[in-house]
């Protein structure tokens, strides 16, 4: 599949816009990821602008699928020089604590090793998803690493907390 490039608008909850905020930031799709049967269950962009990647989950995926998408997804973090990682799981079902000890282990050591140090993870009305959020959120060994992940309702409160971020480490 081709790269698309999307560019959409960026608006806070009370729709204001922050000082020296750009309404506008590029989506580029990098690359959809599916199921065994062929159904997507996770659409992956690059948002250039703010150095960031950002899935948005949708359906069920297997504790093998979540694996190997997050496999792939530290390519995409070390080619693209990435500091933060949205996960849109608002549109995902089921449980994911099965890969949690991967992530912890594995995965997030990995994404501190490159420089990445912040997930946004965007919450489902699933509950076994969101049992399996706060699970993997509440794991004190990803702070001792400097990795920091923090839920929240939507993708602006996220963004938001990058900038915080930033400007507290530039500070």
């Amino acid at each position: 599949m081709k790269n698309k490039i999307f560019v959409c608008l960026f608006l806070h909850t009370n729709n204001s816009l922050s000082r020296n905020e750009n309404p506008l930031f590029t989506m580029k799709h990098l690359q959809t990821f599916n199921d065994t049967v062929g159904k997507p269950f996770l659409k992956l962009y690059h948002l250039p602008e703010i150095e960031a990647l950002q899935g948005e989950w949708s359906g069920y995926a297997t504790t093998e699928e979540l694996i190997q998408s997050h496999k792939a997804l530290l390519t995409y973090m070390k080619d693209l020089k990435i500091k933060y990682w949205i996960s849109d799981a608002r549109q995902f079902e089921g449980p994911f604590d099965g890969a949690n000890e991967y992530f912890a282990t594995e995965w997030i050591p990995a994404c501190v090793q490159m420089g990445l140090r912040y997930a946004g993870f965007i919450m489902s009305s699933d509950i076994f998803t969101q049992l399996s959020a706060e699970d993997l959120a509440a794991n004190p060994a990803m702070v001792k690493m400097g990795f920091y992940m923090r839920i929240f309702g939507n993708i602006p409160d996220a963004k938001a907390w990058f900038r915080e971020e930033e400007l507290a480490q530039k500070g």
